[in-house]
């Protein structure tokens, strides 16, 4: 069956498809290599903002593990040196720590045996750093006032800051807890590093470091516009979190949550997309911390909205795509325009030649110019046709 589309139509068909098909394969690649160019350098940002704060959390934990570690060499050295500590000496080496480091909030030791290193003195008991028990057993904390020394908690293996070392036998970092200091419950957790002499476990030294810094720094942090870090510990309690009250709470890891944590203790980073209850996707970037190089890792979480940090591939995407069926358009406008053009050339033409058959045939007394005044191959064609007309015209006549 014959085609019902004239030469101009047919022509208008296939213009308008080779366009549509070329601006299509155009954009899709434009807009892919835009769209993945731009997710790429938003998640390198996020890799290296996680790796930043990663990096300032375990350089500022480390410095007070080294403290803690040269506070057991300092009680460890009169079994060596065969010199006692003094009580004062012992109280000023602890302000001076606590002056120096705002990251520590208390510092404090225990030992198993009560008259090992300082003499038993009940007169001062619940004074001046001794305890109920008439030990020499000083906490000192960093108050409003400035620092204050009051007696610790009596010697117990059931705690867990010293149950901790004393069992594994080196540095032990306990779960997040509550503990009242200058009036208000603070969120720490302990570090303590055990103690020997000849090889004897003889007790604690411990530093409470204060969470609260790091709770503040992912409460004022922000990237893009919502996005923020969290920080959970190897025992999986949130240490960090712009919710107070997801502070200290025992995470329940699942899926993807459970495998970054299960990596972030191989020493390991991992990236995950997750979909939220509010319906928006968002993308997780998981740096693991290495504490102290004795096997405990920390978990730093940098979460983003995936329509956040991909704002500006999703701009370059609709924009590319704006401007694709804008110049569809315009390009279809002069496309059409221009057949038209050739269609009523065409029709003049053919309605010209058809008068002049019907005057060869007898059929009618005169023919008809064609009406063709352009400049172009059409025009030269129409005239060229009307001059042999006339002249086939004149010798008929």
């Amino acid at each position: 069956m014959r085609s019902q589309l004239g030469f101009g139509n047919k022509l208008l068909l296939q213009v308008l498809s080779t366009m549509v098909v070329v601006f299509g394969i155009t954009m899709f690649f434009v807009i892919k290599y835009s769209y993945e160019t731009s997710q790429t350098e938003a998640k390198k940002y996020l890799q290296e903002a996680a790796f930043k704060e990663a990096s300032i959390i375990q350089g500022e934990v480390d410095q007070t593990i080294l403290i803690t570690r040269l506070m057991a060499k300092k009680f460890e050295s009169p079994f060596k040196t065969g010199i006692a500590l003094e009580q004062k000496e012992v109280i000023q080496y602890f302000k001076d720590i606590l002056n120096q480091n705002k990251l520590i909030v208390g510092i404090w030791f225990k030992i198993k045996d009560k008259t090992l290193l300082f003499p038993e003195n009940m007169e001062m008991a619940g004074k001046e750093g001794y305890d109920k028990v008439g030990q020499f057993n000083p906490y000192i904390t960093r108050t409003d006032s400035g620092i204050s020394v009051s007696p610790g908690a009596v010697y117990s293996e059931k705690d867990a800051w010293v149950k901790g070392p004393m069992e594994t036998g080196k540095l032990y970092i306990t779960k997040p807890y509550l503990y009242p200091v200058n009036g208000e419950k603070v969120l720490m957790v302990s570090i303590g590093v055990p103690m020997y002499n000849n090889n004897q476990y003889i007790g604690v030294a411990g530093i409470d470091i204060n969470l609260e810094i790091f709770a503040q720094k992912a409460k004022e942090t922000r990237y893009y516009d919502t996005g923020y870090f969290f920080l959970v510990g190897q025992h999986k309690y949130n240490l960090a979190h712009p919710k107070r009250e997801n502070l200290g709470v025992l995470v329940t890891p699942t899926g993807n949550f459970e495998n970054a944590m299960n990596r972030a203790q191989e020493n390991k980073d991992t990236t995950f997309s997750r979909l939220k209850e509010t319906g928006l996707v968002n993308f997780y970037y998981s740096k693991a911390i290495a504490i102290g190089n004795e096997g405990i890792y920390w978990n730093l979480f940098l979460t983003v909205p995936e329509n956040e940090y991909l704002k500006d591939a999703y701009f370059i995407r609709n924009f590319s795509i704006i401007a694709a069926l804008i110049g569809i358009l315009l390009m279809a406008g002069v496309v059409i325009f221009t057949i038209k053009k050739l269609n009523f050339n065409l029709r003049s033409i053919s309605s010209g030649l058809d008068g002049f058959f019907l005057y060869l045939n007898k059929e009618t007394s005169e023919t008809k110019s064609i009406e063709i005044k352009s400049n172009d191959e059409f025009g030269a064609m129409a005239k060229s046709i009307n001059e042999n007309i006339t002249k086939i015209q004149v010798g008929i006549n």
